[in-house]
């Protein structure tokens, strides 16, 4: 078979668009620092990088819910920390007001306080985070408790994923906390502190001796409360602190599927680079075929 110089032509035009291609794809890489940018360039290795990618979702999906479970559990422990303060004080009111130095005078102006401590863990058991009361339960859009303590709210204790199949429970319903609903001798804390608040008012030292023991179960539910806020809080930590490591794991198996040695792409262009220009040369002395000097 003779080879003639159209052969020839051909077969070094086509060189020459095969590496022209070459040249795109390794500049295309070395512009992304993927090795993987489209189906085509893997697809084995790019079903992979899909797969990864959506596991990550989901995956940081679980740590944005982890996060706003603690910022829930962040303002619940700080409403009920303020909690235990006003119901502290109480406590040391009812201990003064039914000692033997206290008077009629001296009860009516503590009643006075308790009144304002009563106004307190109601505003306490109303706090709100952007428009979202937190001790409602689902009704997170209506407020907990009217000024007389009746709850409004449901008795559903709010719960995200966290993980695959892993549905945890951190919310807490004022009306667990506050009335003492669910709780096996659970009390009404608004109630306690109002029967005090009466006890004063009418110099009932029986009543006010009484509310010693009562106001120290409230202060007991709260405390107890808190108690498993914190420990909520910590298998959440410790949840958010496993995401993370899988994360950067992932992270990792997905860079070392698709990301491309920079260095060895570089050198990779350069003699692409060199090919394509020998083959110009050498095309354009075929014949003194001039027009390739200017492809």
């Amino acid at each position: 078979m003779r080879v003639t110089n159209n052969l020839v032509f051909n077969s070094m035009i086509n060189d020459i668009s095969r590496t022209n291609e070459d040249i795109l794809k390794t500049q295309e890489t070395l512009a992304s620092g993927k090795k993987v940018n489209k189906p085509s360039d893997d697809p084995v290795a790019m079903t992979s990088i899909i797969s990864y990618q959506k596991l990550l979702a989901r995956v940081e999906q679980y740590s944005r819910n982890v996060q706003s479970a603690q910022a829930y559990l962040t303002n619940a422990d700080s409403a009920l920390s303020s909690a235990e303060t006003a119901v502290s004080r109480l406590s040391e009111l009812a201990t003064s007001q039914s000692s033997g130095t206290a008077t009629a005078a001296t009860r009516l102006s503590a009643a006075s306080e308790v009144e304002g401590l009563y106004d307190e863990l109601i505003s306490l058991a109303n706090t709100s985070v952007g428009g979202r009361y937190i001790f409602s339960g689902y009704k997170f859009t209506t407020e907990p408790f009217a000024p007389g303590g009746a709850y409004s709210g449901d008795n559903n204790e709010t719960a995200l994923f966290i993980g695959e199949s892993n549905q945890y429970t951190y919310g807490i319903t004022g009306n667990k906390v506050f009335k003492g609903v669910g709780i096996s001798g659970g009390v009404d804390v608004f109630n306690i502190v109002q029967g005090f608040k009466t006890a004063l008012e009418t110099n009932d030292v029986t009543g006010i001796q009484n509310a010693i023991d009562t106001l120290d179960d409230a202060n007991t539910q709260i405390v107890n409360m808190n108690v498993q806020i914190g420990a909520r809080g910590n298998t959440l930590t410790s949840q958010k602190n496993w995401l993370d490591s899988f994360t950067t794991e992932l992270n990792i198996l997905v860079s070392n599927i698709e990301d491309a040695d920079i260095t060895k792409v570089a050198t990779e262009l350069v003699l692409e680079q060199t090919t394509l220009q020998a083959l110009l040369a050498i095309t354009a002395r075929i014949d003194d075929l001039n027009i390739f000097k200017f492809i």
